[in-house]
């Protein structure tokens, strides 16, 4: 159901818009965890495991381009017994990207809000990580041709939650776009 909204947004923005191109991407990548309840002695901790998304991105003009994603982020959770639950959250969220001069292609500016929705293990996933939770995220990033429809992107990102263990996530990712 959320991605035949996303799509209904993507279609009714760029009729407003009237724009021509329209970017369709998938990146996977690692995350981070900063001060992570389940490791106390660690500052900024691997979660090990990779984390794959999906984006569309709509040009406004040259330089600004909307940004619709879908994005897992693993993260575990720390139990009451004091065990470790593996998780993922996944990120619904839309966002602006602002083009910059680049080194190998162009630099980009993000950020946007979104609803992260917690994928934990059946026995604990109750309470707070039983609901979907608000959400922004901050990154820098690159696109760099590959040919004339494909683009590369590598980005850094920030995610933060309001869930209840309050997670900053680092994500790292690479990826392809197709403009139409």
């Amino acid at each position: 159901m959320r991605q035949i909204v996303c799509a209904v947004l993507v279609s009714l923005a760029a009729g407003v818009t009237g724009a021509e191109t329209l970017w369709v991407g998938g990146t996977a990548g690692w995350s981070w965890d900063w001060k992570p309840a389940t490791r106390v002695s660690d500052n900024f901790a691997n979660n090990q495991r990779v984390g794959a998304g999906l984006a569309l991105g709509l040009p406004i003009d040259s330089d600004t381009t909307v940004r619709f994603q879908i994005a897992d982020l693993p993260h575990d959770l720390g139990t009451p017994g004091g065990t470790v639950a593996r998780g993922v959250l996944r990120g619904y969220t839309v966002g602006v990207d602002y083009g910059l001069q680049g080194g190998f292609g162009s630099a980009f500016v993000a950020g946007g809000l979104g609803a992260y929705d917690a994928r934990v293990d059946a026995p604990y996933n109750t309470g707070d990580y039983a609901r979907m939770k608000f959400g922004w995220y901050v990154g820098i990033g690159e696109w760099f041709p590959v040919t004339k429809h494909v683009r590369g992107v590598i980005e850094l990102d920030v995610h933060k939650t309001q869930h209840s263990d309050r997670p900053t996530i680092f994500s790292a990712v690479t990826g392809l776009a197709y403009s139409f």
